[in-house]
């Protein structure tokens, strides 16, 4: 199990990486650290998202859902839209 931790602002957070996404787990770290900006989500619930606009991920999809719970942080890895970072805070689909 690996531990990451998570700055925004005057926030720290930790986070697990998921066993049963190594692939995702692989792609996320190899990015480490990277700074960018947290937006609230405009019309999907409660969360906030990091857009990575064209880069690519070569990445299919692991473990996935569309209706992540509180805390849950998910990739999207791109296809039907850009690939992206989702950081659930409450209800969100």
């Amino acid at each position: 199990m690996t531990i990451i931790g998570i700055t925004t602002g005057p926030f720290f957070f930790k986070a697990r990486m998921e066993a049963a996404a190594p692939q995702t787990c692989r792609w996320f770290q190899g990015r480490l650290p990277f700074g960018s900006r947290i937006i609230h989500v405009r019309w999907s619930g409660e969360a906030v998202w990091i857009p990575f606009g064209n880069e690519k991920t070569e990445l299919g999809f692991e473990n996935h859902t569309s209706h992540p719970t509180k805390g849950e942080i998910l990739l999207y890895p791109g296809g039907l839209s850009e690939v992206e970072i989702l950081l659930a805070y409450g209800d969100v689909a």
